[in-house]
């Protein structure tokens, strides 16, 4: 908590000089009367209280996690340590969005007082709400005092994009889960019939093919397995409007994907790269989901970008036969031989191209001519991928 000690009002130092002045033109010019008018400015100017000694001043948050546009409640409580005439507080403009109402709230004649706010984001991150500034106003409005206060920190989850899933690898580790495989086992898909050996389930049996072919038969089915996804978030470069940069369509594209994939109890980890780059080992759960989350929603942020090196990730990070989905605006060229080098390893690789927005065309009159080239460029990375696989 900042700010500074009891100091006169404005009000009352006005107060005080119009007394003197009074006083200094009575006896300079020997106008009598101006001494009826000082008396009474006098008293008032003599009559100032001390005022109260401690303030303190508290700011939480009702939820410290929440959703885009979530609304969350901030409550800001004062406590001094004798009436006050009048309390001020006032929610400063910081990194976040709306706060409903944005003007000072006044609460007048008490020693405690508390105001609450209505706060949105409409962007995910991590924010500082605040700082919160109250002004208190005591001793017949002679004195007062400005505290500043740091506001809470809150963690601004994004809307996950719908998602279902649709890209599992060939190869599957050897884990119970909801994926058909084309080896045959105890799932739920079936994929044929053959004779009946003895140890075979009687639930098993097909009873129309067994009288049509006169012996016992049984069903076969594809056993299910579960399967290890990597999302791989290129923060090297962001484009685009807020709330729809190419960042924000990748954090969301993969909280959705992430998502679809964990209620199919498959294992999801993260990897950012750019600034710091940042990774989570594949884990379960809807808990995992937040904590994959949570993983990059600092990329936006750092200050520097280092190169994207993979050597640098733990193995347990990218686990062998992950399947590994890139949400990348592919604008970066250091985001290339990440693609090739993941490849390269063997993993099955999903590039996710994001970018929404082309270059704004300029009045030039090659401006078409670029744009064809830009567009032709763009194809050919397109393909090129396609080509490694």
């Amino acid at each position: 908590m900042t700010g500074t000690g009891w100091r006169p009002t404005p009000g009352w130092m006005r107060l005080v000089t119009l007394t003197v002045l009074a006083l200094v033109l009575a006896f300079a010019f020997g106008h009598l009367e101006l001494v009826v008018v000082a008396a009474p400015l006098a008293v008032l100017a003599a009559a100032r209280r001390p005022p109260p000694g401690d303030v303190d001043v508290t700011v939480t948050c009702d939820e410290e996690r929440c959703f885009e546009n979530d609304p969350v409640t901030v409550e800001v409580t004062v406590h001094a340590s004798a009436v006050v005439d009048q309390v001020g507080v006032e929610l400063l403009a910081g990194d976040s969005t709306e706060t409903d109402p944005d003007r000072p709230q006044l609460v007048a004649g008490t020693a405690d007082a508390v105001v609450r706010w209505r706060h949105t984001c409409a962007r995910w991150g991590r924010y500082r709400l605040g700082p919160v500034r109250v002004t208190l106003l005591a001793a017949g409005r002679a004195a007062g005092r400005t505290v500043t206060v740091p506001g809470p920190e809150l963690v601004v989850y994004p809307v996950a994009s719908r998602s279902q899933v649709g890209v599992v690898p060939e190869r599957l580790p050897r884990r119970a889960g909801e994926h058909p495989v084309s080896i045959r086992g105890r799932g739920m898909e079936h994929i044929g019939v053959r004779p009946y050996v003895f140890g075979d389930r009687t639930r098993q049996i097909n009873w129309p093919v067994t009288t049509r072919r006169g012996q016992l038969s049984v069903n076969e089915v594809a056993d299910e397995r579960a399967t290890d996804l990597v999302v791989v978030i290129d923060a090297l470069s962001d484009v685009g409007e807020p709330p729809y940069t190419s960042l924000d369509r990748s954090v969301r594209g993969a909280a959705g994907l992430a998502q679809g994939y964990l209620r199919r109890h498959d294992r999801v980890g993260a990897v950012a790269v750019g600034g710091t780059m940042r990774w989570l080992r594949p884990g379960l759960g809807a808990r995992h989901l937040y904590q994959l989350v949570e993983a990059v929603l600092d990329v936006r942020s750092d200050p520097g970008v280092v190169d994207p090196n993979l050597d640098r990730i733990p193995r347990p990070a990218l686990p062998p036969g992950a399947l590994v989905v890139l949400f990348s605006p592919l604008l970066d060229e250091r985001v290339l031989p990440v693609a090739a080098d993941l490849r390269a390893r063997g993993f099955p690789l999903v590039v996710v191209d994001v970018l929404a927005t082309e270059p704004t065309p300029g009045r030039h009159v090659d401006a078409d001519l670029a744009m064809r080239v830009w567009r032709m460029e763009r194809g050919a990375l397109h393909d090129g991928l396609a080509e490694t696989g």
